[in-house]
């Protein structure tokens, strides 16, 4: 065949397994360049091979069941997830100073907190009145003297205090303040060393923490036909978040600007980021893709119906899977400079401490008061 075109050659594995396979079925080829298309490149390229414009079409494509019909489809030649990349350090998600001051605790632990103050200063109040001590504190100067601990403040000496409850009572919490400032402090530190920064880890999670969605405009036939029959009803939801009126480099610097994740092949994230999107540094190193991976999509090359050699190509294919060399192919040209979210790599010193961690300490508290 020939065709009136300027593709003079094709890169990457694909273009290494075409060169191979004319060699080992003896047969010549030339190359036509899709560009953009009513309805996208890639399914412009199937409806020329199913109207026998060409006799096939390579370069990323994916399988579905509508291309099914349109073509037959070799055996795969690669396998692809989508994934969803998005800038994870934009300046609403930072922690502020006094959001910084507070992450030591989870907010059990503040209410807990909370109300062991206000429950101390009350009980101290009423046993001065139970007890008609005759000290003339009033309810303030108790508060005080009860936050004196929480916030390491000298604990005046309690010889003027002449009732043993009260007495008691105020050594037991002091003896608890010890407890809670420690682990404050201590978690404040790891907390300041670890910064925790929670990344979205899945496109579920980003749609759910607001995100809107930016596809290619190529063509995202294939991955809307996976969100539409997905069973998650989250998918189908995020269908309705999604544009398709950027390339991948301009949706790339609108997730930069914006609260925007780019969906896409992995693979296709990271090639067009290397070779054609001009980034600044620092971007670069705040974009980040979901670890989670979804729609697995096997990449395939559609050939004209009952098309004579399409049994040779499959075969040639198998066996090109069988030695490795497709997959080293693959492994060569592969380059991931984006780092994944890090939502499974948490530091667990650095996560705020529930009520129930510091449980154990006050328990351990009280038996060693009551014995």
């Amino acid at each position: 065949e020939s065709f009136e075109s300027e593709c003079k050659d094709v890169s990457g594995p694909e273009g290494e397994l075409l060169k191979l396979l004319s060699k080992i079925l003896n047969f010549r080829y030339s190359l036509e360049n899709f560009e953009d298309q009513h309805g996208g490149e890639w399914k412009a390229m199937i409806e020329a091979v199913h109207f026998r414009e060409i006799d096939w079409a390579i370069g990323g494509i994916s399988s579905s069941t509508e291309r099914g019909e349109l073509a037959d489809l070799t055996k795969y030649i690669h396998i692809e997830t989508y994934t969803a990349l998005f800038y994870c350090c934009s300046a609403k998600d930072t922690w502020k100073s006094w959001k910084q001051v507070l992450s030591p605790f989870e907010l059990s632990m503040w209410l807990c907190v909370g109300s062991m103050l206000v429950l101390m200063t009350v009980l101290i109040r009423k046993i001065s009145t139970l007890f008609k001590d005759n000290e003339t504190m009033s309810t303030f100067m108790y508060f005080e003297l009860i936050m004196r601990g929480l916030i390491d403040q000298p604990i005046p000496r309690l010889t003027s205090i002449k009732c043993l409850v009260k007495r008691v009572l105020l050594i037991s919490w002091w003896y608890f303040a010890i407890i809670i400032t420690t682990a404050y402090r201590s978690k404040l530190t790891s907390t300041f060393i670890h910064p925790y920064n929670k990344q979205p880890d899945s496109i579920q999670e980003l749609y759910l923490d607001g995100y809107s969605f930016q596809v290619d405009y190529k063509d995202w036939s294939v991955l809307k036909e996976n969100l539409e029959s997905s069973v998650d009803h989250v998918y189908r939801d995020v269908v309705k978040k999604i544009n398709n009126d950027l390339d991948t480099c301009d949706a790339v610097k609108q997730a930069v600007e914006k609260k925007v994740a780019l969906i896409d092949e992995e693979s296709n994230i990271q090639y067009q980021i290397i070779t054609n999107c001009q980034l600044d540094p620092e971007d670069l190193v705040h974009l980040r893709v979901t670890e989670q991976d979804v729609f697995p999509s096997y990449h395939v090359w559609p050939m004209q119906l009952a098309a004579p050699y399409r049994n040779s190509f499959t075969m040639a294919i198998e066996n090109l899977h069988a030695t490795g060399i497709l997959g080293r192919w693959y492994t060569l040209t592969s380059k991931h400079p984006i780092k994944t979210s890090n939502h499974h790599y948490e530091i667990d010193s650095a996560n705020a401490l529930p009520l129930s961690t510091m449980l154990t300490p006050i328990l351990m508290l009280v038996i060693a008061l009551l014995l």
